[in-house]
Parts: structure tokens; C-alpha cells; sequence
């Protein structure tokens, strides 16, 4: 039915893979975009990134400051992370640098910091949550902040809870989020 299909296929991924190259990506809306981002709030703006939902990281919708945004859910087990995927179409190799901006509502004491499929076996789950190197210092200034973060052979490879390629790692009682963008990085 196939003909020879599938043995040509081999041959040519085959090579591929000897000459140490690797398939393109997915085509899709981002392949050559130079960033993705979302807007949080009580609809989520995608634009190559989607928030996903995990038992460690929910999220609500609230207003702050005049602004739309989102925060994690308090209670007897509250929330540490909020997590995110990237568009498979933005994806263009297994080792990518990139640079993560967020804005984020510095609303108590504490430290953020990014955890994302990265390609450092060493970290857990052989490098699906390899923690970025910087954490940004919280202090309570009840503003709207902007934080930046370089990854650092990134992988993506949605091995994070839920399918997730990052999360946002929060040790606070109180933060809010309401921008997050990936680019690639120059």
C-alpha cells in the first residue's frame, strides 16, 4: 500500500541522524516568530504560550493595580509554581537559548526563580526541571516589576507536569503575574 515509503524515510533519517543533524520542527503559526508570549487575566491572551493548570501550580484571576493578572491559589495546599507551555512551532532545536520576561506584582517578601526542560542531565527528572541560575530577590513594594531570565539549553520537550516546557517557581505568600514572553535570544 505504502510502497517504499516508509524504507526511504528510514534511509533519509538515518543519514540525518549519522551526519549528527536533527529534523526540522513542526510548521506552525510561530516557526519564525522571534517571540510568544501570553496575557494573563481572566481570559489568558495566547500567543504561543498557554498557562497550564497543575495540582502544584493553580492559578485566579484577579485585578491589581489596575490590571488584569494572576495568582496562585492559597489555601491548606497552596501553590509554588504556575506553569507553561511553549508552541511546538516555536521549537527550532534540542538546545535553545532563550530569554523569558515576565511582569509580575511584587506583592510580599520572598524569591522567584524559573525552572524549565532544559538539557542538563544532571538536574531532576534528567533535566525537565533544570533551574535557571538567577532568582529574582521579592520584596513586598506592592508594584508591577519586570523580571528577565536566560535559559540556557532549553529543550522543550513538554516533560514538565502536564506536558509544561517551564514553570514559574515562587517562594512567597503573595505574588501576581500578568505577562510572560519568550524570544529567542540574540
Amino acid at each position: 500500500e505504502y510502497g517504499r515509503q516508509f524504507i526511504e524515510l528510514t534511509r533519509k533519517y538515518s543519514e540525518l541522524f549519522k551526519k549528527g543533524g536533527q529534523p526540522a520542527g513542526p510548521a506552525g503559526p510561530h516557526s519564525n516568530a522571534k517571540s510568544v508570549a501570553i496575557q494573563l487575566g481572566e481570559t489568558n491572551q495566547e500567543g504561543g504560550l498557554s498557562q497550564v493548570e497543575n495540582d502544584d501550580g493553580q492559578t485566579t484571576a484577579v485585578r491589581l493595580a489596575g490590571h488584569e493578572a494572576r495568582v496562585l491559589k492559597r489555601g491548606p495546599r497552596p501553590s509554588r509554581y504556575v506553569y507553561f507551555k511553549v508552541d511546538d512551532s516555536f521549537k527550532w532545536t534540542n538546545s535553545m537559548g532563550v530569554m523569558l520576561r515576565l511582569e509580575y506584582f511584587d506583592a510580599a517578601a520572598g524569591s522567584l526563580a524559573v525552572e524549565f526542560d532544559g538539557s542538563d542531565s544532571s538536574a531532576p527528572f534528567n533535566g525537565a526541571y533544570t533551574r535557571c541560575a538567577k532568582t529574582v530577590p521579592l520584596t513586598g513594594s506592592r508594584t508591577w516589576k519586570t523580571g528577565e531570565f536566560r535559559l540556557t539549553g532549553a529543550r522543550f520537550l513538554n516533560s514538565q507536569n502536564r506536558g509544561a516546557d517551564f514553570r514559574l517557581a515562587v517562594d512567597a505568600p503573595e505574588i501576581g503575574f500578568r505577562e510572560v514572553t519568550l524570544s529567542r535570544a540574540r
